[in-house]
């Protein structure tokens, strides 16, 4: 069991094979001395809300 959370749900690269970052993007030599810290400036929500009123004559 790997108690890293950046590799939990990741399949496990013996069984599947590594990653490849070509797919991403990624540079896997880039450090992270080298690399900025980034932040996201408009978070994405992923999430959904419903909302429902009940009258006598019907539901909105």
């Amino acid at each position: 069991m790997d108690h890293d959370p950046f590799r939990w749900g990741r399949p496990n690269d013996a069984t599947y094979g590594g990653y490849n970052t070509k797919i991403a993007h990624a540079n896997p030599q880039a450090g992270n001395a080298a690399m900025p810290t980034m932040n996201t400036q408009q978070p994405i929500v992923t999430g959904t809300s419903v909302i429902a009123m009940k009258f006598k004559d019907g539901i909105v």
